[in-house]
């Protein structure tokens, strides 16, 4: 009996151990395909927007080919995943859930005019980056006054009063690390051309670069996990920051290919969507916590005059994000400021247990 139990013994031992050998194989395998898998960029066709502002303009021609650099983005590269560039969507009102579809990231560059994203086109793209894995990059531009979907995301640019460099915040490092990503560590990149733009107002938003003046200029929209530029010409070689050919070696260089380094990361290990508001609860006591305000901190665009002010009632509205001696229950935040309008930030539980009662001590039977 003992023989034949060593044996079963032996048996299972080996049904397991071929068990875990599929389970790793299996994840060598996906990893592989994470690790080699191309990522798909579309870009809407220079044809159609006619100003050099894309990806098949003359502006965007070397940063083009820095992402389509094996050395950069390839086996073997810096980042192991190819790029590829589709100039795709030329008519007006082909950007839709089927164009869009088999693209893992979308580049939407200056639109030049109010005719050439409608606004079916732009409700597709703002349903399309819904999905996980899906990344949308904005640069449009100031110039025109005309910058519709930076608009459609709460972020609308004015070409006034950038003061350069453009840094980074506390936020970067944690988000898309455009400023200490896989290609190097850099302390701040400038605007080029005539206009030059800001965000105003960038209400809620999570701003990972200012430029000198404390002006937001690149912001992280939690909720949607995309990435979007004050103005364009932080991509192109107007300025000659951007240098010529398909090699990494500018400040510039380094700033733009971190950003599409981050995309690849988001497209295979997408991250998950958060609100622009968010707030902890802690206990002090007993049936009595704390509510703590985490984003946004600080001021909205405007500077000092427009500190955020916060709520967890609706009303009652105050400049710190602290609330103390906070009964046990579920409330909603809020959070405003004098050039934006109120957000709901969704609830936050405060739930401080009282302590166990003492027990009693029972007489001895007998």
């Amino acid at each position: 009996m003992k023989k034949h139990f060593s044996i079963l013994k032996n048996n299972a031992t080996k049904l397991a151990f071929a068990a875990l050998l599929f389970f790793v194989a299996g994840m060598q395998q996906v990893q592989a395909q994470y690790t080699t898998r191309t990522i798909k960029i579309g870009s809407v066709a220079n044809s159609r927007w006619n100003d050099g502002y894309t990806f098949g303009g003359q502006y965007m021609s070397d940063t083009k080919l820095k992402l389509e650099n094996p050395a950069n983005f390839g086996t073997g590269g810096t980042v192991s995943n190819p790029i590829t560039i589709t100039q795709d969507f030329a008519t007006i009102g082909s950007i839709n859930a089927t164009s869009l579809a088999s693209y893992d990231v979308l580049f939407i560059g200056f639109t030049g005019t109010t005719s050439n994203l409608t606004p079916a086109e732009i409700t597709a793209i703002r349903t399309w980056t819904l999905q996980a894995g899906k990344v949308v990059i904005v640069a449009e531009q100031p110039q025109t006054g005309y910058n519709p979907l930076s608009t459609a995301y709460g972020y609308p640019t004015v070409n006034a009063g950038y003061v350069g460099p453009t840094k980074p915040t506390a936020a970067d490092a944690t988000t898309i690390q455009a400023f200490s990503g896989p290609f190097g560590t850099v302390v701040g990149v400038d605007q080029a051309g005539s206009a030059q733009g800001i965000f105003t107002p960038d209400c809620f938003s999570t701003v990972t670069a200012r430029d000198n003046n404390g002006k937001s200029t690149f912001i992280f929209d939690a909720p949607t996990r995309d990435l979007i530029f004050a103005d364009g010409d932080y991509l192109t070689n107007i300025s000659g920051a951007v240098s010529s050919g398909n090699a990494v070696s500018t400040a510039q260089d380094k700033f733009i290919v971190n950003i599409f380094a981050w995309a690849v990361r988001e497209v295979l290990y997408p991250g998950l969507p958060k609100n622009n508001i968010t707030a902890t609860a802690g206990c002090t006591g007993t049936g009595i916590g704390t509510i703590v305000f985490n984003t946004p901190i600080g001021n909205s665009s405007g500077g000092a005059s427009f500190p955020y002010l916060y709520s967890i009632d609706g009303t009652n509205f105050q400049t710190s994000p602290t609330f103390n001696n906070v009964a046990n229950g579920t409330y909603t935040i809020y959070c405003k400021t004098a050039e934006c309008p109120v957000q709901n930030g969704g609830t936050v539980t405060v739930n401080c247990a009282p302590p166990c009662p003492a027990g009693t001590v029972a007489p001895p039977t007998n």
